[in-house]
């Protein structure tokens, strides 16, 4: 069994944060700032990671919870047209 290293792990869940914020239309200054952190945080992480990762799961929620309302939004839309 290969097990990442948890500063792998880290880094690439806030590569993914950062990927999916901009599929729906976020950048990563505007996920920082719902989370309630500084925008130079997620860089100071990708030089050296914390020791929690409680933030990066509310990052990650912030980024689902977007996409969940981009997708009830259109479905809303596709019903409209009908």
């Amino acid at each position: 069994m290969n097990i990442k290293p948890f500063g792998e792990v880290f880094l690439e869940r806030i590569d993914r944060i950062e990927a999916e914020a901009k599929k729906v239309g976020l950048n990563l200054t505007a996920i920082c700032r719902e989370a309630g952190i500084s925008r130079a945080t997620p860089d100071r992480w990708r030089a050296k990671p914390p020791k929690t990762i409680e933030i990066i799961e509310l990052m990650e929620k912030i980024v689902k919870d977007r996409r969940a309302e981009l997708d009830r939004l259109k479905g809303l839309k596709s019903d409209e047209d009908k």
